[in-house]
Protein backbone atom coordinates (compact mmCIF):
# COMPACT_ATOMS: atom_id res chain seq x y z
CA UNK A 1 0.00 0.00 0.00
CA UNK A 2 1.26 3.47 -0.81
CA UNK A 3 1.19 5.97 2.02
CA UNK A 4 0.81 9.69 1.75
CA UNK A 5 4.10 11.46 2.33
CA UNK A 6 3.76 15.05 3.59
CA UNK A 7 5.43 17.60 1.35
CA UNK A 8 8.83 18.82 2.53
CA UNK A 9 8.59 22.29 0.99
CA UNK A 10 8.61 23.83 4.46
CA UNK A 11 12.33 23.14 4.76
CA UNK A 12 13.29 25.39 1.84
CA UNK A 13 13.60 29.10 2.51
CA UNK A 14 12.94 31.75 -0.23
CA UNK A 15 16.41 30.57 1.46
CA UNK A 16 38.74 29.53 12.61
CA UNK A 17 40.74 27.74 12.03
CA UNK A 18 41.59 25.64 15.10
CA UNK A 19 45.36 25.29 15.11
CA UNK A 20 45.74 24.40 18.77
CA UNK A 21 44.98 20.92 19.98
CA UNK A 22 43.94 21.84 23.50
CA UNK A 23 42.66 25.11 24.94
CA UNK A 24 41.83 25.96 28.52
CA UNK A 25 38.13 26.39 29.24
CA UNK A 26 38.17 28.28 32.53
CA UNK A 27 35.96 31.17 33.54
CA UNK A 28 37.00 33.08 30.45
CA UNK A 29 37.41 30.16 28.02
CA UNK A 30 40.96 31.22 27.23
CA UNK A 31 41.72 31.11 23.51
CA UNK A 32 44.25 32.47 21.08
CA UNK A 33 43.17 35.52 19.04
CA UNK A 34 42.03 35.01 15.47
CA UNK A 35 44.60 35.52 12.74
CA UNK A 36 42.40 37.02 10.05
CA UNK A 37 39.40 39.30 9.81
CA UNK A 38 36.11 37.91 8.61
CA UNK A 39 35.16 38.73 5.01
CA UNK A 40 32.89 41.71 4.47
CA UNK A 41 29.98 39.62 3.17
CA UNK A 42 30.51 35.98 4.17
CA UNK A 43 28.32 33.23 2.79
CA UNK A 44 26.06 31.93 5.58
CA UNK A 45 26.90 28.46 6.90
CA UNK A 46 25.35 26.11 9.41
CA UNK A 47 27.14 26.23 12.75
CA UNK A 48 27.78 29.98 12.62
CA UNK A 49 26.72 31.96 15.67
CA UNK A 50 28.14 35.42 15.00
CA UNK A 51 27.60 35.82 11.24
CA UNK A 52 31.25 35.67 10.15
CA UNK A 53 30.70 32.72 7.82
CA UNK A 54 32.62 30.18 9.94
CA UNK A 55 31.27 27.63 12.42
CA UNK A 56 31.55 28.31 16.15
CA UNK A 57 31.92 26.03 19.16
CA UNK A 58 29.80 26.98 22.18
CA UNK A 59 30.68 25.59 25.60
CA UNK A 60 29.78 26.40 29.21
CA UNK A 61 32.52 28.05 31.25
CA UNK A 62 33.26 27.42 34.91
CA UNK A 63 30.68 30.03 35.92
CA UNK A 64 27.90 28.30 33.97
CA UNK A 65 27.74 30.92 31.21
CA UNK A 66 27.74 29.82 27.56
CA UNK A 67 30.63 31.16 25.45
CA UNK A 68 32.40 30.70 22.15
CA UNK A 69 35.52 28.55 22.55
CA UNK A 70 38.66 28.18 20.47
CA UNK A 71 41.07 30.50 18.64
CA UNK A 72 39.28 33.65 17.56
CA UNK A 73 37.07 33.65 20.65
CA UNK A 74 37.58 36.78 22.75
CA UNK A 75 37.79 35.81 26.44
CA UNK A 76 36.78 39.36 27.39
CA UNK A 77 33.64 39.32 25.24
CA UNK A 78 30.23 39.07 26.91
CA UNK A 79 28.82 35.58 27.28
CA UNK A 80 26.66 34.31 24.43
CA UNK A 81 24.13 33.25 27.06
CA UNK A 82 24.38 33.89 30.78
CA UNK A 83 23.90 31.41 33.62
CA UNK A 84 20.28 32.28 34.51
CA UNK A 85 19.01 31.94 30.93
CA UNK A 86 19.59 28.17 30.87
CA UNK A 87 16.40 26.13 31.29
CA UNK A 88 16.04 25.30 34.96
CA UNK A 89 18.24 28.25 35.93
CA UNK A 90 21.21 26.09 36.96
CA UNK A 91 23.62 27.18 34.25
CA UNK A 92 24.54 25.89 30.82
CA UNK A 93 26.66 23.05 32.16
CA UNK A 94 23.49 21.36 33.41
CA UNK A 95 21.39 21.31 30.21
CA UNK A 96 21.30 19.78 26.75
CA UNK A 97 21.91 22.46 24.13
CA UNK A 98 22.49 22.43 20.41
CA UNK A 99 22.89 24.86 17.52
CA UNK A 100 22.94 24.16 13.80
CA UNK A 101 20.75 26.45 11.77
CA UNK A 102 17.37 27.97 12.50
CA UNK A 103 13.82 26.70 12.93
CA UNK A 104 12.81 30.16 11.79
CA UNK A 105 14.31 32.11 8.92
CA UNK A 106 17.63 33.29 10.31
CA UNK A 107 20.94 32.84 8.51
CA UNK A 108 22.76 32.30 11.80
CA UNK A 109 22.26 29.56 14.35
CA UNK A 110 19.62 29.72 17.01
CA UNK A 111 20.00 27.84 20.27
CA UNK A 112 17.85 24.86 21.26
CA UNK A 113 17.94 23.91 24.95
CA UNK A 114 16.40 21.28 27.20
CA UNK A 115 16.84 20.62 30.92
CA UNK A 116 17.16 16.87 31.55
CA UNK A 117 13.78 15.58 32.67
CA UNK A 118 12.08 18.86 31.82
CA UNK A 119 8.81 18.85 29.93
CA UNK A 120 9.75 21.85 27.77
CA UNK A 121 12.13 22.33 24.85
CA UNK A 122 13.17 25.93 24.28
CA UNK A 123 14.40 28.03 21.38
CA UNK A 124 16.58 31.06 22.15
CA UNK A 125 16.80 33.56 19.30
CA UNK A 126 20.14 34.86 18.06
CA UNK A 127 20.58 38.59 18.47
CA UNK A 128 24.06 39.40 17.18
CA UNK A 129 25.52 36.26 18.71
CA UNK A 130 23.70 36.75 22.01
CA UNK A 131 20.92 34.30 22.93
CA UNK A 132 19.47 35.75 26.12
CA UNK A 133 18.54 39.23 24.94
CA UNK A 134 14.90 38.18 24.74
CA UNK A 135 12.88 35.48 26.38
CA UNK A 136 12.97 31.89 25.09
CA UNK A 137 10.08 30.42 23.15
CA UNK A 138 8.62 26.97 23.80
CA UNK A 139 8.96 24.44 20.99
CA UNK A 140 5.84 22.30 20.87
CA UNK A 141 6.40 18.56 20.53
CA UNK A 142 4.85 16.82 17.51
CA UNK A 143 1.64 15.08 18.51
CA UNK A 144 1.57 12.42 15.78
CA UNK A 145 4.08 9.77 14.72
CA UNK A 146 5.07 7.85 11.58
CA UNK A 147 7.73 5.30 10.74
CA UNK A 148 10.71 6.18 8.54
CA UNK A 149 8.80 4.86 5.50
CA UNK A 150 5.89 7.18 6.41
CA UNK A 151 3.61 4.31 7.42
CA UNK A 152 1.32 5.06 10.34
CA UNK A 153 2.53 4.53 13.90
CA UNK A 154 0.63 4.97 17.17
CA UNK A 155 3.01 7.10 19.24
CA UNK A 156 2.49 5.06 22.41
CA UNK A 157 3.63 1.89 20.61
CA UNK A 158 7.09 3.45 20.25
CA UNK A 159 7.34 4.89 23.75
CA UNK A 160 6.74 8.42 22.49
CA UNK A 161 5.40 10.81 25.11
CA UNK A 162 3.29 13.94 24.94
CA UNK A 163 6.09 16.23 26.18
CA UNK A 164 9.90 16.38 26.09
CA UNK A 165 10.54 14.97 29.58
CA UNK A 166 11.77 11.54 28.40
CA UNK A 167 14.10 13.02 25.77
CA UNK A 168 17.72 12.34 26.74
CA UNK A 169 19.48 13.89 23.73
CA UNK A 170 18.60 16.44 21.07
CA UNK A 171 20.70 17.84 18.21
CA UNK A 172 19.96 20.42 15.55
CA UNK A 173 20.60 18.29 12.48
CA UNK A 174 20.30 20.50 9.40
CA UNK A 175 17.92 20.23 6.47
CA UNK A 176 16.81 16.66 5.62
CA UNK A 177 16.35 17.67 1.98
CA UNK A 178 19.85 19.16 1.67
CA UNK A 179 21.93 21.82 3.41
CA UNK A 180 22.61 24.05 0.40
CA UNK A 181 21.09 27.50 0.50
CA UNK A 182 19.17 29.26 -2.23
CA UNK A 183 19.64 32.66 -3.81
CA UNK A 184 16.37 34.58 -3.87
CA UNK A 185 15.20 36.87 -6.63
CA UNK A 186 16.69 39.82 -4.75
CA UNK A 187 20.10 38.14 -4.59
CA UNK A 188 19.79 37.19 -0.91
CA UNK A 189 21.44 33.86 -0.04
CA UNK A 190 19.26 31.94 2.42
CA UNK A 191 20.01 28.73 4.28
CA UNK A 192 17.26 26.09 4.51
CA UNK A 193 15.59 25.54 7.86
CA UNK A 194 17.03 23.01 10.25
CA UNK A 195 15.43 19.97 11.89
CA UNK A 196 15.87 18.17 15.22
CA UNK A 197 17.04 14.63 15.87
CA UNK A 198 16.37 13.35 19.37
CA UNK A 199 16.47 10.24 21.53
CA UNK A 200 13.45 9.26 23.60
CA UNK A 201 13.29 6.01 25.55
CA UNK A 202 16.31 4.83 23.57
CA UNK A 203 14.74 5.33 20.13
CA UNK A 204 15.84 7.82 17.47
CA UNK A 205 13.38 10.42 16.11
CA UNK A 206 13.38 13.23 13.56
CA UNK A 207 11.27 16.38 13.90
CA UNK A 208 10.98 18.54 10.79
CA UNK A 209 10.59 22.32 10.70
CA UNK A 210 7.00 23.51 10.90
CA UNK A 211 5.59 26.93 11.69
CA UNK A 212 8.17 29.60 12.42
CA UNK A 213 10.38 28.50 15.35
CA UNK A 214 8.44 25.26 15.67
CA UNK A 215 8.65 21.65 14.52
CA UNK A 216 5.90 19.92 12.62
CA UNK A 217 3.67 16.86 12.84
CA UNK A 218 4.42 14.05 12.56
CA UNK A 219 7.58 12.98 14.39
CA UNK A 220 9.46 10.42 12.28
CA UNK A 221 10.79 7.27 13.95
CA UNK A 222 14.23 6.85 12.37
CA UNK A 223 15.11 3.76 14.37
CA UNK A 224 13.08 1.35 16.48
CA UNK A 225 16.27 0.19 18.19
CA UNK A 226 16.27 1.15 21.87
CA UNK A 227 20.09 1.33 22.02
CA UNK A 228 20.59 4.94 20.95
CA UNK A 229 21.10 6.04 24.56
CA UNK A 230 24.36 4.10 24.40
CA UNK A 231 25.66 6.70 21.92
CA UNK A 232 26.35 10.44 21.91
CA UNK A 233 24.67 12.16 18.96
CA UNK A 234 26.85 14.50 16.87
CA UNK A 235 25.79 16.69 13.92
CA UNK A 236 28.78 17.46 11.64
CA UNK A 237 26.77 18.57 8.60
CA UNK A 238 27.50 17.15 5.16
CA UNK A 239 29.99 14.31 5.62
CA UNK A 240 29.00 11.50 3.25
CA UNK A 241 29.55 13.04 -0.18
CA UNK A 242 26.04 14.41 -0.66
CA UNK A 243 24.15 17.60 0.19
CA UNK A 244 22.25 15.78 2.94
CA UNK A 245 23.45 16.28 6.53
CA UNK A 246 25.07 13.34 8.30
CA UNK A 247 24.55 12.07 11.84
CA UNK A 248 27.53 10.79 13.82
CA UNK A 249 27.27 8.74 17.00
CA UNK A 250 30.03 8.08 19.55
CA UNK A 251 29.72 4.89 21.58
CA UNK A 252 29.58 5.64 25.30
CA UNK A 253 31.25 2.26 25.92
CA UNK A 254 34.22 1.94 23.56
CA UNK A 255 34.45 5.40 21.97
CA UNK A 256 33.89 4.10 18.44
CA UNK A 257 32.41 6.52 15.91
CA UNK A 258 29.57 5.74 13.53
CA UNK A 259 28.08 7.67 10.60
CA UNK A 260 24.53 7.64 9.23
CA UNK A 261 23.39 9.35 6.07
CA UNK A 262 20.13 10.08 4.28
CA UNK A 263 19.59 8.32 0.98
CA UNK A 264 17.16 8.90 -1.85
CA UNK A 265 16.43 12.34 -3.27
CA UNK A 266 15.37 15.69 -1.80
CA UNK A 267 11.79 14.96 -2.91
CA UNK A 268 11.89 11.45 -1.48
CA UNK A 269 14.54 11.16 1.30
CA UNK A 270 15.21 7.68 2.64
CA UNK A 271 16.29 6.92 6.24
CA UNK A 272 17.03 3.18 6.38
CA UNK A 273 20.70 3.76 7.30
CA UNK A 274 19.64 4.99 10.75
CA UNK A 275 18.14 1.67 11.83
CA UNK A 276 21.11 0.26 13.78
CA UNK A 277 23.41 2.54 15.82
CA UNK A 278 26.26 0.00 15.72
CA UNK A 279 26.63 0.28 11.94
CA UNK A 280 28.48 2.88 9.82
CA UNK A 281 31.83 2.53 11.58
CA UNK A 282 34.38 5.31 11.05
CA UNK A 283 38.11 5.03 11.76
CA UNK A 284 39.33 6.57 15.02
CA UNK A 285 37.95 6.53 18.54
CA UNK A 286 37.28 9.15 21.23
CA UNK A 287 37.47 7.68 24.73
CA UNK A 288 34.25 8.57 26.59
CA UNK A 289 35.95 8.27 29.99
CA UNK A 290 38.63 10.81 29.05
CA UNK A 291 36.33 13.02 26.94
CA UNK A 292 32.78 12.98 28.33
CA UNK A 293 31.53 15.82 26.09
CA UNK A 294 31.85 15.47 22.33
CA UNK A 295 30.46 17.36 19.34
CA UNK A 296 31.01 18.84 15.91
CA UNK A 297 30.29 22.17 14.27
CA UNK A 298 31.53 21.23 10.82
CA UNK A 299 34.91 22.19 9.39
CA UNK A 300 37.03 23.80 12.12
CA UNK A 301 40.46 23.32 10.54
CA UNK A 302 39.86 25.04 7.20
CA UNK A 303 40.34 22.07 4.88
CA UNK A 304 36.68 21.67 3.89
CA UNK A 305 36.24 18.43 5.85
CA UNK A 306 34.09 18.31 9.03
CA UNK A 307 35.97 17.82 12.28
CA UNK A 308 35.10 16.53 15.74
CA UNK A 309 35.81 18.21 19.08
CA UNK A 310 35.70 16.97 22.65
CA UNK A 311 36.25 18.32 26.15
CA UNK A 312 38.38 16.43 28.67
CA UNK A 313 38.07 16.21 32.45
CA UNK A 314 40.29 19.30 32.84
CA UNK A 315 37.87 21.27 30.67
CA UNK A 316 40.26 21.47 27.73
CA UNK A 317 38.91 21.58 24.19
CA UNK A 318 40.55 19.00 21.93
CA UNK A 319 40.05 18.66 18.18
CA UNK A 320 40.02 15.53 16.03
CA UNK A 321 40.59 16.34 12.38
CA UNK A 322 38.22 14.73 9.92
CA UNK A 323 39.91 12.55 7.30
CA UNK A 324 38.54 11.68 3.90
CA UNK A 325 37.77 13.69 0.79
CA UNK A 326 37.39 17.47 0.69
CA UNK A 327 35.12 19.23 -1.80
CA UNK A 328 36.76 19.86 -5.17
CA UNK A 329 34.28 21.38 -7.62
CA UNK A 330 36.82 21.25 -10.47
CA UNK A 331 36.85 17.45 -10.25
CA UNK A 332 33.12 17.17 -9.65
CA UNK A 333 33.35 16.56 -5.89
CA UNK A 334 30.80 18.96 -4.46
CA UNK A 335 30.60 17.76 -0.85
CA UNK A 336 32.99 16.24 1.69
CA UNK A 337 33.19 12.60 2.68
CA UNK A 338 34.53 11.73 6.13
CA UNK A 339 36.00 8.26 6.64
CA UNK A 340 37.47 8.81 10.11
CA UNK A 341 39.08 11.24 12.55
CA UNK A 342 42.63 11.73 13.86
CA UNK A 343 43.93 14.00 16.63
CA UNK A 344 44.76 17.46 15.26
CA UNK A 345 48.47 18.28 15.19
Amino acid sequence: MRHFRPALHAFRRPAAVLSAVALALGAGLLAAPGAAAAPAAPTPVFGDVDGDGTPDVLLPDSAGDLRRAGPGADPAAPANARFPSAPGGKGWGEVQFTHRGSLGYANVDELIAHAPGGSGLFLLRNDGGVFDGQGPSLVQKPSACVRADWSSLPCADAGYGSDWSAVTQVVAFGSPIGDSGQVTGTGYYALPRTSLVFVENGRLWLALAGATNQVDDPAILLSDSTRWDDYDLIAPGRARGTDFPTLWARSKHDGSLHAFGIGGTPDNPEFSAFADPSQGLLSGTVDPAAYPRVGSDGDLTGDGVPDLWAVDAQQRLVVWKGTGTAPDPASGTAYPTVTGVVPAA
